[in-house]
């Protein structure tokens, strides 16, 4: 019998994990997981079935969850953001109830495994608060020191209310106030941060499941603090006309390492839950179709998507399977190379996918026989703690 061989292969997906052992995806999860060049981390949030929520790693080494070790993960988040910075996880989001205002956590991964225990502190935060934003309404994204808020419902509507949180001043600022303007009422949107502009994706309004189109952008000019609309450029190589399929319940996630690269998957379109992959270039305003980077099931509503810093995209969960708009959700983490990486990376990849069990099974010692380079080596060994805390309390 003639074994597997090793292929790299960009722009394919594949399912790396699919299990119902670990937990339940959370209903109403936005941006809820960020990733490393070693692992995903994600954050539960809080839900009336749970008695506990924690904060979770995914390592790409040995395909295992592990609870991170961890003091003060705050227990009321349901309507959450998770950003990361270096080393640093942050929190954002409102409780469970009763409805306050929204909270920011941080904590420091490095301290995972050091005598200083780490723990999630709560930022006392001054300043224009943003109003409470109710569950998947708001969109928030972090660059350097700042972190961006858009969009959200303080009450019975939806508005575009732009607000800046300064992480060393710990200071609101309220950018703009969208207060009765009926155009800028929207719900259920991403956005990213580029050359001082904020690109919002997925606007529609919160009272109707009229699918979104995709031939204009909306902006924020964080310059002149103003909206502009910008007529998107499409790919008449691509289907239909040339643009994304109208719909809603997509994610769209910035590529760190080409910053005005955005990738847009998933979604469903009232009629069908939907497969594609499409990249948006930030300095052209042009869409791209990617017929090769086909989700091995459709997916759409509540999936996360995050990037590593060597091109490796992540999506997790969501709801799945088919045609059908109502069926269930997935803990599933679907991968595949959006950049060819470094040489180095791809012959780690290849190790894994030879050795992976016998290193998951080797100690410490026998991993340092073995000739590791120190960097491979200490990826191995934090990859091979997971499954040590692998069950849930709920």
């Amino acid at each position: 019998m003639s074994l597997k061989q090793y292929v790299f292969q960009p722009f394919k997906f594949q399912t790396i994990h699919s299990s119902n052992e670990v937990f339940t995806l959370p209903i109403g999860i936005t941006d809820g997981i960020v990733c490393t060049d070693n692992y995903l981390i994600t954050y539960e949030g809080s839900s009336a079935l749970k008695s506990s929520v924690n904060i979770w790693k995914f390592f790409f080494d040995s395909s295992k969850w592990r609870r991170v070790r961890c003091k003060g993960v705050p227990q009321e988040l349901s309507s959450f953001s998770v950003l990361l910075s270096g080393s640093l996880i942050i929190l954002y989001g409102i409780p469970h109830a009763p409805v306050s205002n929204n909270r920011v956590y941080c904590g420091n991964l490095d301290h995972e495994n050091k005598p200083v225990e780490m723990a999630m502190k709560e930022i006392e935060i001054c300043g224009s608060l943003p109003e409470p934003r109710k569950e998947c309404a708001q969109g928030v994204v972090l660059d350097g020191k700042n972190i961006f808020v858009v969009g959200g419902a303080p009450g019975n509507e939806t508005e575009l209310d732009v607000f800046q949180l300064d992480l060393v001043n710990k200071s609101w600022i309220q950018l703009y106030s969208a207060y009765e303007e009926s155009d800028l009422v929207r719900d259920s949107h991403q956005i990213v941060f580029y050359n001082d502009r904020l690109f919002m994706f997925n606007s529609r309004p919160s009272t109707n499941d009229v699918p979104y189109n995709f031939s204009k952008i909306h902006t924020f000019d964080l310059m002149t603090n103003e909206w502009e609309i910008f007529p998107a450029k499409p790919d008449y190589s691509a289907p239909l006309a040339g643009y994304p399929i109208n719909r809603n319940g997509q994610n769209c996630v910035q590529c760190p390492k080409n910053k005005n690269f955005v990738y847009l998957c998933g979604g469903h379109n009232s009629q069908k839950a939907l497969y594609d992959m499409w990249l948006l270039d930030l300095n052209t305003i042009q869409w791209k179709y990617l017929p090769k980077c086909i989700m091995p099931v459709a997916i759409f509503n509540s999936h996360s998507m995050a990037v590593s810093t060597n091109g490796r995209l992540c999506c997790y969960g969501g709801r799945f399977d088919g045609d059908s708009v109502t069926d269930g959700f997935t803990n599933n983490i679907t991968t595949g190379w959006m950049v060819i990486p470094k040489l180095e990376v791809i012959c780690w990849e290849a190790v894994v996918f030879y050795f992976k069990d016998q290193m998951v099974a080797s100690t410490r010692e026998e991993l340092k026989e073995l000739g590791l380079p120190i960097k491979c080596y200490n990826r191995m060994v934090e990859a091979k703690s997971a499954g040590t805390f692998y069950s849930l309390s709920i």
